[in-house]
């Protein structure tokens, strides 16, 4: 059964839509709600890990622990959705360090530039192969 992207795109964004101006919206250029929601994911993802440098004692908020289980469960079921369409894409590599931390700060964190001017989110480049049987889409990569 294949899923209606469109759909599906919307939804998470009425769920995860701000009340204030999203600063990042105008470094994607995607469909819509995928802009919107790489905004959104951008920022707050911006927004808690500074909140993690600040902090002292070790551990998250409560509050902030859970916002950011929930923009880490948002980034993971887009990822799982788009994998195979031509909306597939990719999150800077330092950031994806950070996204299996638990509540719990590591005593060696390290601290990652944010990146505030530029976008953290790319779409990946994907060949469409066909057969008798199924249509499978595979990433294409840069090989250095």
């Amino acid at each position: 059964m294949a899923v209606n992207i469109e759909y599906f795109l919307k939804k998470k964004y009425e769920q995860y839509v701000l009340q204030e101006v999203l600063r990042t919206e105008e470094l994607y250029i995607n469909n819509i709600y995928l802009k919107w929601l790489f905004a959104i994911l951008h920022q707050e993802f911006n927004r808690l890990f500074s909140f993690m440098y600040r902090k002292t004692n070790g551990h998250f908020n409560v509050n902030e622990s859970r916002e950011l289980y929930g923009y880490i469960k948002l980034y993971e079921d887009m990822k799982y959705v788009l994998k195979e369409t031509s909306l597939s894409f990719e999150i800077d590599k330092n950031y994806a360090s950070f996204l299996s931390s638990g509540s719990s700060i590591p005593k060696d964190l390290r601290k990652i530039k944010l990146i505030e001017y530029e976008p953290i989110f790319t779409m990946m480049c994907s060949v469409k192969i066909v057969n008798k049987i199924e249509e499978k889409r595979y990433p294409i990569h840069l090989i250095d």
